[in-house]
């Protein structure tokens, strides 16, 4: 019959406190509040803020000690994005049954703002480090909404000149105003990917965490203050 050393014992004992823990709390919930700066490259706007508050909610799972399964809401927050410019074309167009030529004098005005939500489900893996200090990694796969509202608003005066030769023959001009909210939604699905350092109690852990969401060709950087609670 084999014998149980000492060693053997604490062996067992240390593994069946990390099943005792597993199995009597497995289930967590965890808040976060922080900030949101989206890394963009796409846009060609004056005035840009690209940087808001963001917050997330999650529920999570433990399989065991070190690896779990979570799914939450993120508010990855929004961007505003302002434009002002004036400007001019010209172009031939038909007038009162002649061909003219034609000056567009306009001015535009846009003040764009875009809300985005996720909703994510992935994997944490957590290694404990010190006996009440735990670092997450995160991986996984978000579904974002992006909510566009605002408006755009073009004002100017178009004239007609009557082609004299040498020198265009003033006949008259017409102001005009166009204006239209470009309201609309998109949404796709990318990847996450984080850390975070955690102190952790039996029921409370209290962490630091850092979350990238890409989103289509851009990165919504999220650094975080998380509350979360075992059950």
């Amino acid at each position: 019959m084999r014998r149980i050393t000492p060693l053997s014992l604490s062996i067992l004992a240390l593994a069946s406190g990390a099943n005792t823990y597993a199995s009597e709390k497995p289930f967590y919930a965890k808040a976060t509040l922080g900030y949101m700066s989206f890394d963009t490259r796409a846009r060609y706007t004056e005035s840009e803020d690209l940087n808001s508050t963001g917050y997330s909610f999650t529920l999570g799972y433990r399989i065991n000690n070190y690896l779990a399964v979570e799914g939450g809401m993120v508010d990855l927050g929004e961007i505003r994005q302002e434009y002002k410019g004036d400007g001019e074309f010209y172009y031939s167009d038909y007038y009162q049954g002649q061909d003219v030529n034609v000056v567009d004098s306009y001015t535009y005005d846009s003040n764009i703002k875009t809300d985005y939500k996720s909703y994510s489900l992935g994997l944490a893996l957590t290694q404990k480090f010190q006996q009440n200090f735990n670092a997450i990694v995160r991986l996984g796969v978000h579904q974002w909404c992006a909510n566009k509202s605002g408006q755009r608003q073009i004002t100017g005066t178009r004239s007609y000149y009557e082609n004299g030769g040498i020198y265009d023959v003033y006949m008259t001009s017409e102001p005009y105003e166009i204006s239209y909210n470009p309201d609309s939604a998109t949404d796709g699905s990318d990847l996450y990917y984080g850390a975070e350092i955690s102190w952790s109690t039996d029921t409370w852990d209290i962490g630091l965490e850092h979350t990238i969401y890409e989103v289509e060709d851009e990165k919504a950087d999220f650094t975080a203050l998380g509350v979360t609670y075992n059950f």
